[in-house]
């Protein structure tokens, strides 16, 4: 009877974390017309997570601009960046701050600047925090988490081309509309089950097929956002055949491998379910209603599609779950190349149009691809001066 305790523990200790420290946070600068913006310690990992805040993605109710950190020269995991940008989202704010390139060295160039960069982006990300920019290189300056992006650099007077170009991406993506059909549950809770400081049994497994899911749906091109069950709790209600949460509606619910749901979560999904929306279950079923055997749950577990692994999500997905395909010649989808898009209106953009943005994720490859969407022309942004230009393409 361990797993109820834990989930007791932990739920409780996401709550005071919340209210307790980042409410109060965000409550003063509501009150002194500041707003308030940073990251959570710990995100990349369930474990981390629950660690050292029960839950990140909780706290991003209360910050103004949603933030996230993004250390070293590499990228993956995808949740870091699809965590804060899914909250941000749903709750209508715009703007997605990441902290990016500490410790990426003083012989980072600027092609790997703007892979971490876009690889963020595409997955929500519009404004960047760069760490660091030094007043001074004295002492341990120079060795903390270099590099200093700054006057210290030989490339400095050219340093605006890259930040130029990235910002026109940031500013279309803030500006832009979201409006995804996939909704993923997030496993936090069932993590909560298994923390036990280095033990932890079952961990390791959770958090690796939470990943596979994700990278499933993202390497189909499959436009999603996670759900966090106490967002969820607070701001998620069944209309009909969609999931609405906050100013997001969804047609799709995932539900990956995990152990215990919230009795909330379990009452939203009936009702979506009852609606005519699609659910779709991942691998393993939960097993837990918040932590804890219960006759609640046996009626939502027989209901939706029950789907083998993550491999076999994408083609499991309703056709209008997919609004985008990146395909080589031999018609496979290319899962190095993600996507994503935006309504810009026209107030904005002149008339009424999608702004698709892809990033490549290779360092090694580069492709020739046939991009399908919908549309009646199609134009390409040079991000390096803004200028639009032609783009064949055929209806």
């Amino acid at each position: 009877g361990y797993q109820r305790a834990r989930y007791r523990f932990w739920h409780l200790t996401q709550e005071l974390v919340v209210t307790g420290y980042m409410k109060q946070l965000y409550d003063w600068c509501e009150a002194h017309g500041a707003l308030l913006t940073g990251h959570i310690v710990f995100e990349e990992r369930l474990a981390t997570q629950a660690s050292a805040s029960g839950a990140v993605m909780p706290h991003y109710e209360f910050l103004h601009m949603p933030g996230m950190d993004w250390l070293t020269r590499h990228i993956e995991p995808a949740n870091t960046p699809l965590q804060v940008a899914s909250v941000a989202h749903q709750l209508g704010k715009p703007r997605i701050l990441s902290e990016s390139f500490a410790g990426c060295g003083w012989n980072v160039t600027f092609e790997e600047l703007k892979w971490m960069l876009e690889w963020q982006m595409v997955r929500g990300v519009t404004t960047l925090c760069q760490h660091l920019q030094g007043y001074s290189l004295r002492g341990i300056r120079k060795r903390d988490w270099p590099p200093s992006l700054f006057i210290q650099q030989p490339w400095w007077p050219d340093y605006r081309a890259l930040n130029d170009a990235v910002s026109r991406v940031g500013m279309l993506l803030a500006e832009g509309r979201v409006a995804f059909d996939v909704l993923m549950l997030h496993p936090q809770s069932s993590a909560w089950l298994c923390y036990d400081a280095d033990a932890s049994e079952g961990m390791a497994a959770l958090n690796d097929d939470f990943l596979a899911v994700t990278a499933a749906l993202e390497g189909a091109h499959v436009p999603l956002h996670y759900g966090d069950e106490r967002i969820l709790r607070r701001y998620g209600r069944a209309e009909g055949a969609r999931l609405r949460v906050g100013e997001q509606a969804y047609s799709v619910v995932v539900v990956p491998p995990c152990d215990t749901l919230a009795s909330s979560t379990v009452a939203l999904l009936d009702a979506f379910v009852a609606g005519g929306g699609t659910l779709l279950w991942v691998g393993r079923q939960p097993s837990l209603l918040e932590g804890e055997p219960s006759g609640e749950l046996a009626r939502l577990l027989g209901r939706g599609r029950r789907v083998a692994d993550a491999a076999a999500l994408p083609t499991a997905l309703p056709p209008g779950a997919r609004p985008i395909s990146v395909a080589g010649a031999d018609g496979r989808e290319i899962a190095d190349i993600a996507a994503t898009w935006r309504t810009l209106p026209a107030s904005l953009a002149g008339s009424d149009l999608r702004f698709y943005f892809l990033a490549n994720q290779s360092v090694e490859a580069g492709y020739q691809a046939s991009v399908r969407l919908p549309g009646a022309a199609a134009a390409r942004l040079s991000i390096e001066d803004g200028a639009l230009g032609r783009l064949p393409a055929r209806r």
